[in-house]
């Protein structure tokens, strides 16, 4: 009989993997638990050769001829399971992303901190409302002067911006290449206030020292709607003056998502009478799907809408941005603070009828903005 029974057991070892020893369940340390009833282990597995490796925490079960449940034990007699696959290393943070943390790690008061009844308002900027002081510290009005050298001249506030970091605020590349039809230039960028003409705060003028379009932008057309206007002195930081965070790569904007939209344009629909007060209005995402059927192919969008642009609207379709508020903040509001979603671009007419809002996506050309801002 002692032949025998070595074929027997020289077949159950044939029937484990290589390194593996067919052997009693309570004899294999930390495997003395049940195993599968049709001769394998607990969970799903996947073959190796003409073994079995389970994906789960028990080894296999061998077809022995033998009483008892026996299992194929790894050699010194310890099992041996498939290792559980580590979630990859998180990238590095991208310049934006580093520059972001390092803003929030300097405020002295986060943005979260405003009441939450001053934050979620029903609003009717067009239909918008007054936006509270410091509420948006990283809002520039860019001013204008006509002529290349009209020093002394009178500024005209048209477009508005974000204050990105000490150095750059992003626009729309309209409100460069609109005003060069007009021989009109950007000159000076204005912080730290809501009202432009008046108020408790004096402003802070920063001089423009360049201006980068987005090199795939064309003046008649809608895309690559951005532009990075570089101050001629780095900025001071304050509670009035702060920058925003860029929108990170996987942000995922929906319809839970709380957009503003800040400016100071036109506050009625036809777009003529224009506020010297900040305002805002609360917007939520309107899905590409839907944005098209409002705004088709047409000889400014020859490729209809695209990804590298997002729509929002005031769900009553009371309130949207309008002429003079180009350039400005589509933001997304978040416990750590407002974070830029997108660049004011252009819409229906007149301003807050049913037509969405569309705003340049920023990050689908964070690779541009960081290129130039954190080169």
């Amino acid at each position: 009989m002692r032949p025998v029974l070595f074929l027997i057991l020289a077949g159950d070892e044939e029937e484990c993997p290589t390194g593996s020893r067919c052997m009693p369940v309570d004899l294999c340390p930390g495997a003395a638990q049940p195993v599968g009833p049709y001769g394998r282990g607990v969970g799903v597995g996947v073959g190796v050769g003409h073994g079995w490796v389970p994906r789960r925490r028990y080894p296999a079960r061998c077809a022995s001829v033998l009483p008892g449940a026996r299992v194929c034990c790894w050699s010194p007699y310890q099992p041996r399971f498939r290792p559980v696959r580590q979630a990859p290393a998180p990238a590095p943070a991208s310049p934006s992303q580093r520059a972001c943390a390092e803003f929030r790690a300097r405020r002295s008061q986060p943005r979260s901190q405003i009441p939450s009844n001053q934050v979620n308002l029903s609003l009717f900027v067009v239909g918008g409302q007054l936006a509270l002081e410091e509420e948006f510290p990283y809002m520039v009005a860019i001013g204008y002067l006509r002529g290349s050298n009209s020093a002394g001249g009178n500024l005209v506030w048209g477009c508005g911006g974000s204050l990105i970091s000490d150095r750059y605020v992003l626009t729309a590349a309209h409100c460069i290449t609109d005003a060069q039809r007009f021989n009109l230039r950007p000159a000076a960028l204005r912080m730290g206030v809501n009202n432009l003409t008046q108020g408790p705060q004096l402003p802070t003028d920063y001089s423009v020292a360049n201006v980068t379009l987005h090199p795939r932008h064309r003046g008649d057309l809608k895309y690559f709607d951005l532009a990075l206007v570089r101050t001629d002195r780095p900025v001071s930081f304050t509670a009035r003056q702060q920058p925003v965070c860029l929108e990170a790569p996987d942000t995922r904007i929906d319809a839970r998502t709380r957009l503003v939209a800040a400016g100071w344009g036109a506050v009625d629909p036809e777009g003529i009478d224009r506020s010297d007060s900040l305002k805002k209005a609360n917007l939520r995402v309107v899905e590409m799907e839907e944005c098209r059927t409002f705004i088709q192919q047409r000889r400014d969008l020859p490729r209809g809408l695209d990804d590298t642009m997002i729509c929002a609207a005031e769900p009553q379709r009371q309130a949207d941005t309008c002429t003079g508020d180009s350039g400005g903040p589509l933001a997304a509001r978040g416990p750590e603070g407002d974070v830029l979603v997108g660049v004011t671009s252009f819409g229906g007419r007149p301003c807050a009828s049913r037509t969405p809002g569309v705003y340049a996506r920023v990050k689908s050309e964070l690779s541009w903005i960081e290129s130039i801002v954190w080169s």
